[in-house]
């Protein structure tokens, strides 16, 4: 069963676009002959947001404290990203806050 679907795919989206924005980018550079160790530092930036959505996504999943607390801390640091990244932040830290599914409710 799967609980906290807004979240789930709030973070699922976010994953996507760290993982499909940075494809024409990196071609662009490997195009223009920017350095290896360049583009592999891009790479890991991107992959290291990634990431961290998709675990933040899996705990809200599932229903896990650490979830929920994960989704609260990505959501905090990005209501610094005036415009779009303030109003996900508040989307994810709104979606923490009212109405979380833990896991112990479900299975109990």
């Amino acid at each position: 069963m799967e609980l906290n679907v807004k979240l789930t795919k709030a973070h699922k989206l976010i994953t996507l676009f760290y993982v499909l924005l940075p494809v024409p980018i990196l071609a662009y550079m490997f195009f223009y002959g920017i350095s290896f160790s360049t583009i592999l530092i891009i790479f890991a930036f991107f992959a290291f947001f990634a990431a961290i959505h998709f675990f933040a996504a899996l705990g809200a999943r599932q229903g896990k404290k650490w979830g929920r607390l994960l989704s609260r801390i990505i959501g905090a640091f990005m209501l610094l990203g005036f415009p779009i990244g303030t109003a996900i932040g508040i989307y994810l830290l709104s979606c923490t806050e009212s109405v979380w599914q833990s896991s112990n409710e479900v299975y109990s």
